[in-house]
């Protein structure tokens, strides 16, 4: 992984697995996309939350050439943030369609950029050829004897 990830956690100690989980996380989106410059997570417990059982939040911001992505996760009523794991993938799935948005439009640049050079070759190489089939007119014209022209 070339980007650099920055984990910090509140209101709850620093746990590895999770750490590990966001580092495996930032790693397959930068195999898969490439360019992500860094990536800072903040994650942890409200400090006033009124919900029984841990519910986390988190915010992620990917930094990328093209754009900065955020994704948010805060606690509901319905517990949905209670597992952890699942919240994060979630956000991650969030960030992968975005990078892919990304992704779709640079390439969609690209197409539209050889298209474009791509058509001016062409044009140049026509006039190229124009050009050849004339002096080669030309030649043979001043090559005829007199009498056949």
């Amino acid at each position: 992984m070339d980007c650099s990830l920055e984990v910090r956690c509140q209101n709850m100690p620093h746990l590895k697995s999770i750490r590990r989980h966001f580092e495996k996380e930032v790693a397959q989106l930068d195999q898969k996309y490439g360019g992500i410059e860094s990536c800072q997570v903040v994650f942890g417990l409200p400090s006033h939350h009124r919900y029984p059982g841990n519910i986390y939040e988190f915010q992620i911001e990917i930094v990328t050439p093209e754009k900065i992505l955020k994704v948010a996760r805060h606690p509901s009523v319905d517990g949905a943030g209670s597992n952890v794991f699942k919240i994060i993938r979630e956000a991650f799935h969030e960030i992968d369609d975005q990078l892919l948005i990304i992704s779709l439009m640079k390439n969609r640049e690209l197409i539209k950029s050889e298209r474009r050079i791509s058509n001016k070759v062409e044009a140049t190489h026509d006039n190229e050829i124009k050009g050849v089939y004339q002096k080669a007119a030309r030649t043979i014209e001043e090559a005829k004897p007199n009498e056949l022209r």
